[in-house]
């Protein structure tokens, strides 16, 4: 009998394992990969250490947590969206950022993100829609260190901002008191390139509305409404300083309303030198002092030219009136008027 053929021996398709376990490596690393790639080209074009973890990567996006942009931006989780034609156009459709913890300065010079504006400028790819729901920041002011918190969206070219900015306010010289202090804008880039603003602001310590427009350094503000706002207390010293028959005024807590003169803009600010502002108003501001019910109006229109310290170094006004109404001093009541108009002359 004869003995049947012998089996033929199976063969492991070694190779194509081999494929599919690189395959799966390469899968697997993809994401830290990808989050490796992306911190590079954030840190050369934000000049900080870039922390950029991907956690989930798909076809239409990809998820990070977090994102650390050195010591200005910490984000918990950033969820980016897209399709793939826009995608190959450089063109993002959403992007959400969860935990915002961000770091700003605010002078003279404007507000400072540091990388973040850095960040910005380069504009790789284009975002249709950002998201920053509940975001906070620790802002740098020439008074200390304060905290504001805000919603922030970006959808259709247009920037939404809401947020408390009491904590802003406390400490500095003008605005003082107690109450909050709430501020929503709404800017857009023009045709021109200008960026264009209406701002709103509410709550016990300042209170308006005006139309802004930032247009190659020069800031163009128009009150929309009135701008109210309470002054900070006078220095318990500097009334102990000051005339007997002057300190239940200075104790009093004094509000300003700013009343738009004409059709606007009521206020230009010009920075035509880095070390000096150029500022033109026409405004009206109304100083009441509750607690002795006292009243002065002053209507200024006309320039003035800011030094270093931001304090007039040279004046070019137009018009200038000053009204007293019952004014206390000692067991007097001050009433009168002084009306300068036309005026042509520069006062240094």
């Amino acid at each position: 009998m004869p003995e049947p053929p012998p089996r033929p021996r199976r063969r492991w398709p070694w190779g194509g394992v081999l494929v599919v376990g690189v395959a799966a490596a390469l899968w697997l690393a993809l994401p830290r990969l990808v989050g490796l790639w992306i911190a590079s080209m954030m840190e050369a074009d934000a000049g900080v250490p870039v922390q950029a973890t991907v956690v989930e990567l798909t076809p239409d996006g990809l998820v990070m947590a977090p994102l650390v942009l050195g010591d200005d931006l910490f984000a918990e989780r950033v969820v980016v969206r897209w399709t793939l034609p826009d995608l190959l156009n450089k063109r993002l459709e959403r992007v959400s950022l969860s935990g915002v913890r961000a770091r700003a300065r605010l002078d003279t010079d404007g507000l400072s993100l540091g990388a973040i504006d850095r960040l910005i400028a380069a504009q790789h790819m284009h975002v249709e829609r950002l998201l920053l729901p509940a975001a906070s920041a620790e802002v740098t002011v020439p008074w200390g260190e304060r905290h504001v918190t805000f919603d922030a969206e970006k959808r259709d070219g247009v920037i939404r901002a809401d947020g408390d900015i009491s904590d802003l306010l406390r400490g500095q010289p003008l605005i003082g008191g107690d109450g909050a202090a709430r501020l929503i804008l709404e800017a857009r880039r023009t045709e021109s390139g200008d960026m264009a603003a209406e701002m709103t602001l509410s709550g016990g310590l300042v209170a308006g509305k005006a139309s802004l427009l930032w247009a190659r350094g020069l800031l163009r503000a128009t009150l929309a409404e009135p701008l109210a706002l309470t002054l900070a207390a006078v220095p318990p010293d500097m009334i102990a300083a000051a005339p007997a028959d002057l300190r239940p005024l200075l104790a009093g807590r004094l509000t300003v309303t700013l009343q738009p003169i004409g059709p606007g803009p009521h206020l230009e600010v010009l920075a035509d030198q880095p070390e000096r502002r150029q500022v033109s108003t026409s405004l009206r501001a109304d100083l009441s002092a509750g607690a002795v019910n006292g009243q002065v109006t002053i209507e200024l229109a006309g320039h003035a030219w800011l030094g270093p310290t931001g304090l007039p170094e040279r004046l070019d006004l137009q018009r200038l009136s000053l009204e007293l109404a019952n004014l206390p001093y000692g067991e007097t009541r001050f009433d009168g008027a002084l009306r300068l108009a036309d005026l042509a002359g520069q006062g240094e």
